[in-house]
C-alpha cells in the first residue's frame, strides 16, 4: 500500500469518502483538501510514534565508509536514522570478525582520554559521534591508510510524503491494520470534542494496535500469550 492508498483507507473509514464518491487519484483535490491534509498527517504521526517505539523490519538497510588517509569524520546515507542494535559497531568488508565499536563515552570522554585525539593518526579502532548538522561519526585513531571500507547496518527513514510513497510494511495485511490505526489518530485530530490524549485509551485503536503488533511476527505467538501479550502492549502503548 502507498501513501495516496493508506490517505483513501483513512477518508473511507471516516466516512469522508462514502456511497459512490470516488477515490481520490491524488493529493490535490480541491473539494477535499483540508481534510486530505489532515489525514496525510495522522498517517505521518502514527508512522513517526510506530518507527520510534521499536524498529520496523522494512527499515534495516546496510551502508559503509571508505577511509580515506588523514581525514577524521564521515558522513552517514542521507536516509540514516539510527545504527541498528542496542550496541552498533563497523566491520570491514572482506572481514567480519574485525569490528569497530564506539567508544565508552563518546567524544566527550574521549577529549578526556587522549587530547591529541584530533590530530592523532595511526590504525583505528574506534568510533564516536560527531556533533554537527548532519550525521556523522569520527574514527579513532585517525586513518594513516585509504581505501579500508567499513561496513554496518542501520535503521533508515521511513517517512512518506509522495503519494507513490510506500509504506514501510511487508505486506498488505499490515499496511492495512495501520492504516485503520491512522484512522482513529484522523477522527480524533478531527474532531474538535476529542481529546488526542485519550487515542491510547481508544478500543479500536489499541486493538489495530495489537493486531499490527502479532501480524509483524516473524512467528506464531505462543497459544499463552493473552494476559502477557496484552501488558506488552499496554507497556509500548504508555512509553
Amino acid at each position: 500500500m502507498n501513501f495516496l492508498g493508506a490517505v483513501n483507507r483513512v477518508l473511507v473509514n471516516d466516512f469522508i469518502l462514502k456511497g459512490d464518491d470516488d477515490l481520490i487519484t491524488d493529493f490535490n483535490s480541491n473539494q477535499h483538501e483540508g481534510t486530505i491534509r489532515l489525514a496525510k498527517n495522522a498517517i505521518q504521526r502514527e508512522l513517526n510514534a510506530l518507527a520510534a517505539h521499536f524498529p520496523l523490519d522494512y527499515e534495516k538497510k546496510s551502508g559503509s565508509i571508505t577511509t580515506v588517509a588523514s581525514q577524521r569524520i564521515y558522513t552517514l546515507p542521507s536516509d540514516f536514522i539510527r545504527f541498528l542494535g542496542s550496541r552498533p559497531f563497523l566491520y570491514r568488508d572482506n572481514d567480519h570478525s574485525d569490528r569497530m565499536f564506539e567508544w565508552h563515552g563518546g567524544e566527550d570522554q574521549l577529549r578526556r582520554d587522549d587530547w591529541k585525539y584530533l590530530t592523532t593518526e595511526g590504525e583505528e579502532n574506534w568510533w564516536y559521534w560527531d556533533q554537527t548538522t548532519v550525521k556523522s561519526i569520527g574514527l579513532y585513531n585517525i586513518p594513516d591508510t585509504a581505501s579500508k571500507q567499513y561496513d554496518f547496518d542501520y535503521e533508515r527513514n521511513v517517512s512518506v510524503s509522495n503519494g507513490t510513497d510506500v509504506l514501510p510494511f511487508q505486506n498488505e495485511t499490515e499496511s492495512e491494520t495501520f492504516a485503520d490505526m491512522a484512522s482513529r489518530r484522523f477522527t480524533y485530530m478531527r474532531d474538535p470534542d476529542r481529546d488526542l490524549a485519550d487515542l491510547e485509551k481508544d478500543n479500536e485503536y489499541t486493538t489495530s494496535f495489537g493486531t499490527l503488533l502479532k501480524l509483524m511476527q516473524p512467528k506464531n505467538p505462543n497459544n499463552r500469550y493473552g494476559r502477557a501479550y496484552r501488558s506488552a502492549d499496554s507497556q509500548v502503548l504508555n512509553t
